[in-house]
């Protein structure tokens, strides 16, 4: 997605703040987008809803870092440790809650 990619270019080598609305107004003008449409959809009832639904599931999986990987299996969520030099391990505690969630 663009959009992403402009973000995370942002913060990693342009030094600037993805939290801010006039950030992100920014980089959306940079790829094209309107700016005021923009500002004004981040600004929306539906997005706040839907940010606030997001924190909810963050805070009912006890996730605080970020990045973090979820793993959706079975209509259920599970918060997987992420161990950037040992896929194995994330691997393997993710077949494991695969397996548990049958005994």
């Amino acid at each position: 997605d663009e959009m992403l990619n402009q973000i995370q270019n942002a913060y990693y080598q342009r030094a600037m703040n993805p939290s801010d609305i006039d950030t992100l107004a920014l980089l959306a003008e940079e790829i094209g987008m309107n700016k005021e449409k923009f500002i004004k959809d981040i600004k929306s009832e539906e997005i706040e809803k839907q940010l606030q639904d997001e924190l909810n599931i963050r805070r009912s999986l006890n996730v605080r870092v970020f990045p973090s990987l979820i793993l959706e299996y079975e209509k259920e969520l599970y918060s997987i440790d992420i161990k950037y030099n040992d896929s194995d391990s994330m691997i393997k505690q993710i077949n494991d809650t695969v397996e548990n969630v049958y005994i």
